[in-house]
């Protein structure tokens, strides 16, 4: 962990700024509570900071992650790290079927859990939102794909249209969380096989 405290903010931050997908905050807080003492004390730093983020932000975190074989996969806009994750669970090779499936499926989810956020006290976040129901209501599904494969989760999005609103943000933030922590350990796998 050495290399990794004695990095300057600046490149602390570039490095771990999409560890949460288009969220460098989280990058940043973490710089803020250097030095770590290990490569597990830093890990589990990555899941108290998400999880302790204030709701508004959690479900901004939501907002930004990509729909899962959705147009920007298609279009190859994915970051690099969405890229091999989805490509990990397979859902490059998904028929057209499946894909459509995940495509109606998350737009009930967003519909669904918009239409239950006021109940979570939150006013107008969904607002400039991509396409469908998402512009209007809410988030996407979000899994954390190199621990599924397409099959499963196809079966997880079907189920988990029922979920309220503060549970689905539950959910939602342990998969954001589970994703984050494994993008650091690869980055912090990364730094340790350089020395």
């Amino acid at each position: 962990m050495e290399t990794i405290n004695n990095l300057s903010s600046t490149e602390f931050c570039r490095i771990f700024e999409n560890i949460v997908e288009h969220s460098p905050m989280v990058g940043e807080e973490l710089d803020r509570l250097r030095p770590f003492s290990s490569s597990n004390q830093f890990l589990q730093l990555v899941d108290i900071v998400i999880k302790s983020l204030p709701n508004c932000q959690k479900i901004e975190i939501l907002e930004k992650h990509p729909d899962l074989a959705g147009k920007l996969a298609d279009s190859n806009l994915l970051t690099p790290e969405s890229t091999r994750e989805q490509k990990a669970a397979g859902l490059d090779l998904m028929s057209p079927e499946q894909k459509q499936k995940i495509v109606e499926l998350n737009n009930v989810y967003s519909w669904v859990m918009g239409w239950k956020w006021p109940d979570v006290g939150v006013e107008d976040v969904h607002g400039g939102l991509k396409g469908g129901f998402r512009s209007q209501f809410g988030f996407t599904f979000v899994v954390c794909a190199r621990e599924n494969k397409a099959d499963s989760i196809l079966r997880g999005l079907d189920g988990r249209v029922l979920n309220t609103a503060e549970r689905e943000l539950e959910i939602g933030i342990n998969e954001v969380s589970k994703i984050a922590r494994l993008r650091a350990q690869d980055i912090l796998s990364s730094y340790q096989s350089k020395l």
